[in-house]
C-alpha cells in the first residue's frame, strides 16, 4: 500500500537523513494550520515523537535587524508574542528553546524599509 511506502520512508529519514525542518513563517504570521501539520507529522509519521521534533527550527521571516543583532531584544520579542496562542504552539514545538528559532530579515530594502528606516523618514519629513 502507499500508505505503508510513506511510513517506511519518513521512518527512515528519522533514522539519519534529515537533519532539521525548517518551520518558516512570516513574522506576524501564524499558522494554526502549519502548527498541526507539524503536529501530525512528529506524532504520527514517525515513531516516537522525539525522533523528529529534537529537529525543528523555527526560520521568522521579514525580522527587523535589532531581533537578529540583539538576543535580549529578541527574548523580550518572543515574551510578548508568546501572548498569542498559536505562536505558542510554535514555541511547544521546539519545547519552548529560544535557541531553536532563527531571525532572518528577508526583506528588500530597496522596496520595503525597515522600521528605523520609517521612523527616520518622517522624522526628516520624507515620504
Amino acid at each position: 500500500m502507499i500508505s505503508e511506502e510513506i511510513s517506511s520512508l519518513w521512518r527512515s529519514l528519522t533514522a539519519g537523513a534529515l537533519d532539521c525542518i525548517l518551520l518558516v513563517t512570516s513574522i506576524g504570521r501564524y499558522s494554526a494550520e502549519e502548527v498541526k501539520m507539524v503536529e501530525f507529522i512528529t506524532q504520527h509519521l514517525f515513531e516516537g515523537e522525539g525522533l523528529l521534533q529534537e529537529r525543528i527550527l523555527i526560520v521568522i521571516t521579514r525580522s527587523e535587524s535589532y531581533l537578529i543583532d540583539d538576543k535580549i531584544e529578541a527574548m523580550k520579542w518572543l515574551e510578548k508574542e508568546s501572548k498569542n496562542e498559536v505562536f505558542r504552539h510554535y514555541l511547544n514545538l521546539v519545547k519552548n528553546d529560544t535557541n531553536r528559532i532563527i531571525f532572518v530579515d528577508n526583506r528588500n530594502v530597496e522596496r520595503e524599509p525597515s522600521r528605523f528606516d520609517k521612523v527616520t523618514l518622517i522624522q526628516n519629513n520624507n515620504k
